[in-house]
């Protein structure tokens, strides 16, 4: 159904409404320093969108996860 423009449309309508939902995810985790689960996050965004920023968050995670275990 690729061929179709109207799943084409669709399918990038729905890929940035993924994109907004995660970004916004990613922000709200990140705030309440749950950098467990924004790793979780954003590690499975990445393996769906490779190519796009999600690896950012991934690293943001692990360093307030470190900064965490530093301060202990």
């Amino acid at each position: 159904m690729m061929g179709e423009d109207w799943a084409a449309v669709e399918n990038i309508a729905c890929r940035d409404m993924y994109f907004d939902c995660v970004e916004e995810l990613c922000h709200y985790l990140k705030t309440e320093e749950k950098f467990e689960e924004l790793y979780r996050v954003a590690h499975s965004a990445a393996e769906i969108y490779p190519f796009y920023d999600w690896q950012i968050w991934e690293i943001d995670s692990l360093i307030g996860t470190s900064a965490i275990w530093s301060d202990s």
